[in-house]
């Protein structure tokens, strides 16, 4: 045997060597036993019979559209295989490896902005989003065209190992006993519907979640950012075509949809409307019909505050009202004249006048808060009111009665917790709390705790 050959063997060797004990470690140290994601592709590679409608995208997609409903109204075998952050790339993968068993009838491609307008698919710096998918794929040529394009050469190695950077493994070595007895339980290996605090998984895809925010609420400590129009990457755009054509020539019809979030966030961003024109451009170019539900008329969609489980997700009971509305309009029960208005600005000129949330900012050097209502009324028809606990007291004091002005003044040196409500021509719709001063509480107290 020459050197050469002797070489390559000791290397071979090595490398099978290190693989195999990855691969050990990997099931000792992978914490995978809450993982939606992993029981969602084993319910995909084991539909029990045909798979007839796909709905694919991100966490967008997976809490908000609900299979049991879409079944009964669309009257087909429907199937949710989102995942958290699943960029296009995601999606074209999930879409191939379903049509791999199954006679997809159409597919439904969720595309929000923070997906849409992300960086290439090379300068990625975390692929959580990407590994959580490719981890429970079977090695195929979609596994390993999907690890290979979904970030630079430099992340192979990372990409290609059994253990590695953002694939879920273990932070503290002292719960290694408790995730190995979870792991060898039943319920882990029949892959046993997973729960975790307030949200479920509850079959074929789909994650249902019964926190909710409290009407009136939703606050934010800064202004929103404007989405960035020109971070729509090639990548994305030829992603998208990869995707349209898959599905021309697999005879799959092809929709893509952006699910609801609240008022708060989108008039908040302030330029909803031209990105929404520009990805409908795109689509327009293809022939895929695009529709956003963000732009549904109230008397089709009316959604709540307390239907969303954060300031960007619909939980359990906001997910089965559009849902109902998703399935009719793509059995074609309802027209897009009917149902979408021609943007989102005219969206909301329909709506009665509402307080959406408020935007408050602690300007310590300035000792006041400003409050910026985000809304679809005149600012002269709101006011403003505030208590607050001082950091040093239990009690509460009434800082300010009814008044238009949105800067609310402490006194310098003073810290606490800051209670702000919001009058819609005198009527309180919205109450929000915040720490306040240079030495705020850690988390902001509540009524209940002053005397």
């Amino acid at each position: 045997m020459n050197r050469r050959l002797k070489t390559i063997i000791t290397i071979v060797l090595f490398l099978i060597i290190i693989l195999i004990t990855q691969l050990g470690l990997r099931y000792i140290l992978i914490e995978d036993n809450h993982s939606y994601t992993r029981v969602m592709l084993h319910e995909l590679y084991n539909p029990g019979k045909n798979i007839d409608a796909l709905f694919v995208g991100s966490s967008h997609c997976y809490r908000a559209v609900n299979p049991k409903i879409t079944d009964e109204v669309m009257g087909l075998n429907t199937f949710n295989a989102g995942s958290s952050s699943q960029y296009i790339d995601g999606a074209y993968a999930m879409i191939r490896e379903a049509a791999k068993n199954n006679k997809l009838k159409s597919v439904y491609v969720e595309v929000e902005h923070n997906t849409t307008c992300a960086v290439p698919f090379e300068d990625r710096s975390n692929l959580q989003s990407t590994y959580i998918l490719s981890e429970y794929m079977p090695f195929s040529l979609n596994k390993l065209q999907f690890l290979a394009l979904g970030s630079s050469i430099e992340k192979y190695p990372n990409s290609f190992m059994p253990l590695g950077k953002y694939k879920e493994m273990l932070d503290d070595p002292a719960k290694i006993p408790e995730l190995l007895e979870d792991k060898n339980s039943d319920d882990y290996r029949n892959y046993a519907y997973v729960k975790n605090s307030m949200e479920e998984y509850r079959g074929k895809g789909y994650v249902s979640s019964e926190a909710e925010i409290q009407n009136g609420t939703l606050k934010s400590d800064r202004p929103f950012l404007e989405i960035n129009l020109h971070n729509i990457s090639d990548d994305w755009k030829k992603t998208e075509k990869k995707i349209v054509k898959f599905c021309k020539d697999n005879d799959i019809e092809l929709y893509f949809f952006t699910a609801p979030m609240p008022d708060f966030y989108l008039k908040g961003i302030g330029n909803y409307d031209a990105y929404v024109n520009k990805i409908k451009g795109i689509f327009e170019e293809d022939g895929i019909p695009y529709a956003d539900f963000n732009l549904c008329r109230e008397q089709y969609l009316s959604l709540e505050d307390d239907d969303y489980m954060d300031d960007n997700h619909l939980n359990m009971y906001g997910a089965d009202k559009f849902t109902e509305v998703f399935a009719r309009y793509y059995a074609g029960e309802i027209k897009d004249e009917e149902i979408f208005c021609e943007n989102y600005e005219a969206t909301l000129q329909e709506m009665s006048p509402k307080i959406f949330g408020l935007i408050v900012e602690d300007d310590k050097r300035g000792h006041c808060i400003k409050v910026t209502p985000v809304t679809n009324a005149d600012a002269s028809m709101i006011t403003y009111s505030s208590e607050f606990i001082p950091i040093d007291q239990d009690r509460l004091i009434e800082n300010s009665e009814e008044n238009p002005s949105n800067l609310i003044s402490y006194t310098e040196g003073q810290s606490g917790t800051m209670f702000i409500s919001a009058y819609l021509n005198g009527e309180k719709t919205n109450e929000v709390s915040m720490v306040y001063g240079k030495q705020a509480p850690p988390k902001p107290l509540r009524k209940e705790d002053a005397d």
